[in-house]
């Protein structure tokens, strides 16, 4: 005779089987959802025809940076709500794996700040992404071409230098800095929504200048998906950037955040219970500015290198600290061949640490199936 506890557990274990979410012991590779209570309500509001924007973001390493991941997100939200409110947060790095809705970043003359470079917290600020440039020369310059926004955020870090700005080879509005060590934005509105051409040039400067990023809104109503990763960081480095986090988030507004780290932890041996400790950290960082963000912690597939450590420690360490932080958790690990040869033979990864458009599908699919579209 079945006691009530085995009864219980033995009604989960047949539960958990039929939905793939819980089973006996650790033979789990999701959560419920049942945290997201902020992005469903948002999610609730758009549907019913409200004028809110329901805000995305990828937090985390190269999975976070590259656009597969985030883009096909992106394209099913939008195909199912029909609106898109705008490309969000831009990030000013020139790598063509990075570009972003299209837009095609161009710099010269400066200096990149990354948060994968160093343990040292920029003392040229960065943004929520963990990236700035930076430069002392009257001769740098940026641009980014196929800007659809109406309105533009652009942050930067008050330095004693000045630069100047413009919209599609108009007349250059020139930023002068009062050198406050604190982050600032200047607001551009009036922007036409069509393909446009942002230039940021350092004239006349004579101090120090540091570019950390835009915002790109296009409507009051709609998806909006940022794409905020830094490649090649481990956990540990993303904790230099989490007092950034404040200066960005009032407009960010996010209401959904899918967290992609552990690669490069692995990749560099680092400990699983540190791993652990920094997404902890993360999460509470990200919680005290925005109580009611929701968090998808990734575990990410076997890439095509050896370790000290195995890429099931560190899932098993990013589920636990899910479960502590009262977050949601998905072992993509769980979904893909445990053997990196078998994954890539099917088309799955791009290269040896990163996912083709068709892993970036087998990706989004159960994520936007079990966490967002329900």
């Amino acid at each position: 005779m079945l006691a009530a506890g085995d009864v219980t557990q033995s009604f989960a274990d047949l539960v958990g089987k039929k939905l793939g979410v819980v089973g006996s012991g650790s033979d789990w590779k999701l959560t419920d959802a049942r945290s997201l209570y902020g992005f469903r309500l948002k999610k609730a509001k758009l549907i019913q025809g409200e004028s809110v924007k329901l805000n995305v973001g990828f937090v985390g390493d190269s999975w976070s940076e590259y656009h597969r991941m985030p883009l096909n997100l992106y394209g099913r939200l939008v195909s199912e709500f029909g609106e898109a409110a705008g490309g969000g947060w831009l990030q000013f790095i020139t790598d063509s794996l990075s570009n972003w809705l299209d837009m095609t970043v161009k710099t010269d003359g400066w200096t990149l700040y990354a948060a994968r470079n160093t343990w040292t917290p920029s003392s040229h600020g960065c943004g929520v992404d963990g990236y700035a440039n930076y430069t002392t020369t009257t001769t740098a310059t940026m641009q980014v071409t196929n800007i659809k926004a109406s309105n533009m955020n652009l942050y930067y870090f008050d330095e004693d230098g000045s630069f100047r700005y413009a919209i599609d080879g108009g007349t250059p509005v020139t930023v002068t800095g009062g050198n406050t060590k604190t982050v600032k934005k200047i607001t551009i509105t009036g922007m036409s929504n069509s393909a446009q051409t942002l230039s940021i040039d350092t004239v006349g400067n004579t101090g120090t200048v540091s570019i950390l990023g835009a915002y790109l809104s296009s409507s009051d109503k709609g998806i909006v998906v940022n794409k905020m990763g830094c490649g090649g960081t481990v956990s540990g480095q993303h904790l230099r950037i989490l007092d950034q986090i404040p200066n960005f988030t009032p407009d960010l507004d996010l209401d959904l955040i899918i967290l992609n780290l552990g690669v490069n932890d692995y990749l560099q041996n680092r400990e699983p219970s540190e791993y652990s400790l920094n997404i902890g950290k993360i999460i509470d960082a990200y919680k005290t500015a925005l109580p009611n963000v929701g968090f998808i912690l990734v575990s990410p597939a076997q890439v095509n290198a050896d370790s000290q450590y195995k890429m099931t420690d560190y899932r098993d360490a990013m589920k636990q600290i899910a479960k502590d932080k009262g977050v949601e958790w998905f072992g993509f690990y769980d979904d893909m061949p445990s053997d990196y040869s078998a994954g890539n033979a099917l088309g799955a990864y791009q290269d040896n640490y990163h996912l083709s458009d068709i892993g970036a599908e087998a990706y989004i699919t159960p994520i936007y199936q079990n966490f967002i579209k329900q």
